[in-house]
């Protein structure tokens, strides 16, 4: 195997450039990549296949090794012969003395292609998350605002209950036993002190006495004048 088919055994794209601006060799996968004959690819500076927007960069490269410095990692995009874009990373090294470059590239245009798409799948999947985290944060504002109201309505509850059992526990008092004086009528409460009936019931329920006179009493205090007033 002599030198030029081992030269074009590498799927990489392997160059001789001038310190001219000229391809001086090129293997068969810049052919193959770039669709121009091997013929067409040496006729013309290679600037000429640079995309338009890296020009610019590519000559400050080609600048850097025309003054004896090795490249390493540069990329730029060159166009093929369908107008279809390919991104290259080069590994260059000039030989100032033979006026000569080597150089070997990497088309790796579809590995960018495959890392674009799985940042835009990342970034569309972070946003999903933090749509989900949101929704979750509103849910549990949600829920923990619903808790708190349940809280209030339940201590309201007991609260209620607890007058109400209170309201019974009274009512439940003037049910049973009640002390009363057989003469005055008055009553003796739990902690031993007597008072007038109307105070007692008053005190142990949500009775309200509105006071006035049977005929009888009225009779008897007023005599004739009472039966008159009834008539």
């Amino acid at each position: 195997m002599n030198t030029a088919q081992f030269f074009d055994l590498s799927y990489d794209l392997f160059c001789i450039a001038g310190l001219d601006g000229y391809f001086k060799r090129v293997n068969a996968a810049w052919v193959h990549t770039l669709g121009y004959s091997e013929s067409e690819l040496l006729g013309k500076p290679f600037l000429d296949f640079v995309h338009p927007e890296d020009i610019e960069k590519t000559a400050s490269e080609f600048e850097k090794l025309l003054n004896g410095e090795r490249s390493h990692g540069f990329r730029n995009r060159y166009i093929d012969k369908q107008d279809g874009v390919h991104t290259f990373e080069w590994i260059t090294l000039s030989h100032f003395e033979s006026g000569i470059i080597y150089a070997t590239a990497r088309d790796i245009t579809r590995q960018l292609e495959t890392e674009n798409e799985i940042k835009r799948h990342q970034e569309e999947l972070d946003q999903l998350v933090a749509q989900r985290t949101a929704d979750l944060m509103e849910s549990n504002s949600r829920l923990l605002t619903e808790i708190a109201e349940r809280k209030r309505i339940q201590e309201e509850n007991e609260k209620l209950i607890a007058e109400l059992r209170e309201a019974l526990s009274r009512v439940e008092t003037l049910s049973g036993l009640i002390p009363i004086c057989a003469s005055c009528k008055k009553i003796r409460d739990d902690q031993g002190y007597w008072s007038h009936v109307e105070q007692y019931i008053q005190a142990h329920s949500s009775a309200i006495f509105s006071h006035g006179m049977c005929p009888d009493c009225a009779e008897q205090y007023y005599g004739d004048a009472a039966i008159e007033s009834s008539a």
